[in-house]
């Protein structure tokens, strides 16, 4: 009963606060302004991904979901601390324009909870600090990778919502009912939030929401790995849409420009969707 009764209270607390940070977007006006870096063609919000982070912090503290020790690696309360410290640089960013060296160091503590939780923080052999770098980086990768695919309605949304729903299913083959419901209830949230973003985007997702979701499916995954639901090597195939892109973009412009920290519009889904704009004139701009 507890379950259902999350099922419905997640997705509620995300379009509630999805209103309300359009709405106090709007109200101080906080917002993303088309320019030749971006797609998006008209004006628009920023920070609605702050109803995601709340309806996740929601299902983090749930005792109903988690007396099953759902997240024992990670652990419940390492996933939602760092939840709550990428959320809040990333709503800060939203506002103020944080530098890159300051976005880092709260993505590399917020990785590093993930990590230790993951690894166990009474091991002591010569291996758990290597892996606890590589797990640290890789999880400071997922925060960033995903917030720079974070620019097309839509797109990063359906990507989250794809890895949930897959890891779902593969919970739920293996019957992990447990972890089944926990990857349902957070794409029930990104469910109740497309309807804000896409076809047409009411509010963007901002620092907020994308630096989250990055955090939140790389955790994820690491869980599932942990449950031996996939592999590392399919845990990259499940992810390498976004990986490859990012990967490569990022790459690459740090090769071709001193200015590759900057807001772009180089990415292959970028250049894809203006060739189809282009080639479509009542196709409508982001």
């Amino acid at each position: 009963m507890a379950h259902h009764l999350l099922f419905v209270a997640v997705p509620l607390v995300t379009v509630l606060g999805t209103w309300c940070a359009r709405w106090l977007a709007l109200r101080h006006a906080r917002l993303d302004m088309p320019d030749r870096r971006r797609l998006h063609a008209l004006p628009t919000p920023r920070g609605g991904g702050l109803g995601l982070v709340l309806a996740w912090l929601m299902v983090l503290s749930a005792p109903a979901l988690f007396h099953v020790d759902v997240f024992a690696h990670p652990s419940a309360a390492a996933l939602a601390l760092a939840l709550a410290l990428v959320a809040l640089v990333g709503a800060l960013d939203d506002r103020y324009d944080l530098s890159i060296r300051a976005r880092l160091i709260v993505h590399v503590a917020a990785a590093a909870s993930v990590a230790w939780s993951f690894l166990g923080s009474g091991r002591a052999d010569e291996a758990f600090v290597p892996a606890l770098i590589l797990l640290s980086f890789a999880g400071v990768a997922s925060i960033n990778l995903h917030n720079f695919m974070d620019g097309l309605n839509g797109f990063l949304s359906l990507q989250a919502l794809f890895v949930l729903l897959a890891l779902a299913t593969l919970a739920g083959l293996r019957h992990d009912i447990g972890f089944a419901h926990a990857c349902l209830l957070f794409a029930s949230a990104l469910v109740a939030f497309l309807p804000f973003n896409f076809p047409a985007a009411r509010v963007f997702l901002g620092d907020v929401g994308s630096g989250s979701i990055g955090l939140v499916i790389g955790a994820m995954i690491l869980a599932a790995v942990d449950r031996d639901l996939l592999g590392w090597g399919s845990a990259v195939v499940l992810c390498s849409a976004f990986v490859l892109d990012a990967g490569a973009t990022l790459l690459l412009r740090m090769r071709t420009t001193r200015l590759w920290p900057q807001g772009h519009r180089s990415h292959l889904y970028q250049w894809l969707w203006r060739r189809r704009v282009g080639s479509s004139p009542r196709l409508p701009s982001t």
